[in-house]
């Protein structure tokens, strides 16, 4: 890892990283759930429910944490509760991943990204960046993050992070 990761994770989580503490991964995992919570103003993209922050409300990966070029993508996560993260969202993610792309919770899952915003060929995009080989890209991955967080910060109704 080079010094230029190292000091913008200091930036992005203070006290929660040392070099020394290798949990990079726990971290970037902490900041981005944080920022994407965030962005949606601590509400629950699907139901609307607010949620007081810091809560149980849920950051829910459209390709999974395994694919570590999306894992920390802006733009590969919603804020969901318990609910429809794990009883619809990540179950219909499954049958899309198992060849089961024609069930109702595929379709479902589909109709409620493309209500908030999300057009089929960003889904497809995340989906083939999400097959490309990890390169251990901690630089390029650490600045993305901070980028998120500045986004973040400029949201109405900011609410300070847990970190630094």
């Amino acid at each position: 890892m080079g010094k230029e990761t190292t000091k913008l994770l200091e930036e992005i989580a203070g006290g929660l990283f040392t070099e020394k503490s290798k949990k990079m991964v726990s971290v970037f995992d902490d900041v981005f759930s944080y920022c994407v919570r965030q962005r949606a103003g601590w509400r629950c993209q699907y139901s609307g429910k607010l949620y007081k922050p810091p809560s149980s409300l849920n950051t829910c990966h459209i390709v999974g944490r395994t694919a570590y070029l999306t894992r920390w993508h802006p733009r590969n996560a919603v804020a969901l509760n318990y609910f429809w993260h794990n009883e619809r969202f990540d179950k219909a993610g499954q049958m899309w991943e198992n060849g089961s792309p024609d069930s109702d919770l595929v379709t479902w899952r589909v109709g409620f990204l493309e209500s908030i915003g999300y057009m089929q060929y960003e889904i497809h995009e995340l989906y083939q960046l999400g097959q490309k080989p990890w390169n251990d890209s901690w630089d390029r991955e650490a600045a993305r993050l901070l980028a998120f967080i500045q986004e973040v910060k400029r949201a109405k109704n900011y609410y300070p992070p847990p970190f630094k």
